[in-house]
């Protein structure tokens, strides 16, 4: 009976699969426009105030090899140090920009405490009030 009345309405079954799949196609857009203007509203009230829980600096790509756990491709080889003046400088206005008590600050590397000046970094980062790992 349905083929009768598919028929008798002009309508094949590959018809009635486009017809389904058009559907199904109209709704998906349908939510994936719904989602896309709700982000765009949740980015928006980003812009009016924007929040930073977790900041990492890369300190050196330098790593000594000691840490068991560790996935990093540092190496010994070639060891870089992120300048100190561009790091505290960074760190100033991260303090200046959010509220350094609720920043998390993470000292990475390869292996940070290689850095020559690690503890006058670290220092700064108590000094500015943030949390640091």
């Amino acid at each position: 009976m349905v083929g009768m009345s598919m028929e008798a309405d002009g309508l094949s079954n590959s018809d009635l699969k486009c017809e389904i799949s058009n559907t199904d196609l109209k709704r998906k857009i349908e939510v994936k426009s719904r989602d896309m203007c709700r982000l765009g509203h949740h980015r928006e009230k980003l812009r009016e105030n924007p929040r930073l829980t977790y900041f990492f600096m890369e300190l050196t790509n330098w790593c000594n090899l000691a840490c068991a756990h560790c996935g990093s491709r540092c190496s010994q080889n070639d060891g870089i140090f992120t300048g100190t003046k561009l790091l505290l400088r960074t760190l100033e206005t991260v303090a200046e920009d959010f509220v350094p008590g609720s920043v998390m600050i993470c000292l990475t590397g390869g292996e940070p405490m290689l850095h020559p000046d690690f503890y006058k970094i670290v220092e700064k980062v108590v000094d500015w009030d943030f949390h640091g790992t």
